[in-house]
């Protein structure tokens, strides 16, 4: 029920990230908490690529957590309105 209803947002916590797999790759998406006061705005995209990094995150498991999954669980088609 978790699984197929809700998203898991990751902000910055390494050990969610370490353990992506067991909580399942696909309900997690990353999020920049912008505009607030307390979020890694402007450098939110490369904190986020360190840390998965880190952890040996495969391109597609990036993928996933930073846009395909929020995509597909919205859903919302960012080809439909921007070519690829």
């Amino acid at each position: 029920m978790f699984r197929e209803h809700v998203i898991a947002c990751y902000v910055t916590d390494k050990t969610s990230l370490k353990l992506r797999h067991e909580i399942g790759i696909d309900i997690i998406a990353g999020e920049c908490d912008y505009p607030h006061s307390d979020s890694l705005w402007p450098d939110a995209p490369e904190f986020v690529l360190n840390e998965l990094n880190a952890v040996g995150a495969s391109d597609s498991d990036i993928d996933k957590i930073t846009w395909q999954n929020a995509c597909r669980f919205l859903p919302w088609d960012p080809y439909a309105h921007i070519p690829e």
